[in-house]
């Protein structure tokens, strides 16, 4: 006869076997038919779509403001557009030396087929930003005043 130790033992192994299957069919089952993608979003998916600042019309709905702090708040965009432009110039100049200096260092590591090969690379990349970027300004969602000529 077996003796409540053994039995004990062979209970908790049967438990455990049992276990440790339905945790391995989960496992196997996640990665075999649930595989993950690493692959980025397609393009419609990308940018800013999603996250914008206010726009006065928006915060004049949800923060129920008066006209005169509408018109505050209209005279606080159009203050600081200005500063806005003139911090996005010095940005994407300083992004333009970034890239200049980047594309000079590469070609410097490749040979002159590899040079041509990556030119076309470039070539074809910007192309494609502008079809984007085309795309992007012809959606009516995209075509905005800026936040302080807003009436």
């Amino acid at each position: 006869m077996i003796n409540n130790h053994n039995k004990f033992w062979i209970i908790f192994s049967f438990i455990l076997v049992f276990v440790i299957g339905i945790i391995g069919g989960i496992i196997i089952d996640k990665l075999l038919f649930c595989p993950p993608s690493f692959s980025p979003p397609p393009p419609e998916q990308r940018g800013r779509e999603g996250a914008h600042f206010p726009t006065l019309e928006m915060m004049a709905q949800e923060l129920n403001l008066t006209p005169e702090q509408q018109e505050q708040i209209r005279q606080v965009f159009q203050n600081n557009d200005q500063r806005l432009r003139n911090l996005h110039k010095e940005v994407m100049s300083q992004l333009r030396e970034i890239r200049t200096q980047l594309k000079e260092e590469i070609n410097a590591v490749l040979d002159e087929e590899q040079e041509a090969k990556f030119d076309l690379m470039i070539k074809k990349y910007l192309e494609q930003r502008k079809k984007e970027w085309d795309r992007r300004r012809k959606r009516p969602s995209e075509q905005r005043k800026p936040e302080g000529d807003k009436k």
